[in-house]
């Protein structure tokens, strides 16, 4: 359902479905300037030329609860005009990666994850806005990004990036009767 399609909501509304959790198809807004590095953090190109690199990171996506992206979809992505898998460093250590591909002018943020104990510490907000300069730099003026509508550490993140609503789809209906 559109969110700007008040007629079906209010058939919706009417015959008791609310929309309880949507996943959300927003543009984010994507900034002119890169960004400095945070404190002993630093973002890198993570390389994916060997079956291992794929599947390491099919594997931490899975681990950090994307597990809708297997090494297949990696693979059909990598021939997509822009392509990037960025890491985030915390020291030493990865702690988040960010997956932007798409055609030269339009992508789509694939998948993005922190890991649990680095959340609520900006480092999202970090790798999401040097991700999006890059892109912006190599002539990517659209940045399109699908969250769910339930999840207010994703809400809060797009929100940074003047997040604007495109489309909803409901995904889990509930009924009040």
């Amino acid at each position: 359902v559109s969110p700007s399609d008040a007629r079906k909501l209010s058939f919706l509304e009417h015959n008791g479905l609310t929309l309880g959790n949507t996943e959300d198809l927003v543009k984010l807004h994507i900034p002119e300037v890169i960004g400095a590095e945070m404190f002993n953090c630093s973002i890198i190109p993570l390389p994916l030329n060997t079956p291992q690199e794929l599947t390491g990171l099919v594997e931490r996506l899975r681990l950090n609860g994307l597990s809708h992206i297997t090494v297949q979809h990696l693979q059909s992505l990598q021939m997509s005009p822009v392509f990037h898998v960025w890491g985030l460093l915390y020291g030493q250590s990865l702690v988040g990666e960010c997956i932007i591909a798409g055609r030269s002018d339009a992508a789509e943020l694939v998948g993005m994850y922190i890991v649990p104990e680095f959340q609520r510490r900006g480092m999202g907000k970090h790798l999401l806005k040097r991700a999006l300069g890059i892109v912006g730099q190599e002539g990517v003026t659209e940045v399109k990004a699908r969250i769910m509508s339930a999840s207010q550490p994703q809400v809060r993140l797009v929100r940074n990036f003047g997040a604007e609503l495109l489309d909803q789809t409901l995904m889990f209906p509930s009924l009040d009767l």
